[in-house]
């Protein structure tokens, strides 16, 4: 998911990746820590995501998938469901 994302926003590898990243942000991050994190060999620290977020200015929902494919391993099925408001169904009271 990292890779396409910043395809889209024309920045390629994972050496680019890391690059842009301490261009933008300053936050420091080897190619090789990179390229582990899109092969699922690691999951990048929270500091990570984070700057990749704002380096690539990522909106609300690329941020929610993001997070998303990092804590469950997957993309989400439904893109949409993930920054639904939801409000508490009259028949399932709230707890109290």
């Amino acid at each position: 998911m990292m890779d396409a994302l910043a395809r889209e926003r024309d920045v390629r590898g994972p050496y680019g990746i890391s690059r842009f990243i301490q261009d933008v942000t300053g936050h420091e991050v080897s190619g090789q820590s990179v390229s582990k994190y899109m092969c699922g060999e690691q999951s990048p620290k929270q500091a990570f995501i984070d700057s990749f977020s704002q380096a690539f200015g990522l909106n609300p929902q690329e941020r929610c998938e993001l997070a998303w494919t990092y804590a469950y391993g997957s993309r989400p099925r439904d893109r949409g469901v993930l920054l639904e408001a939801r409000t508490p169904s009259r028949s399932h009271p709230a707890p109290e």
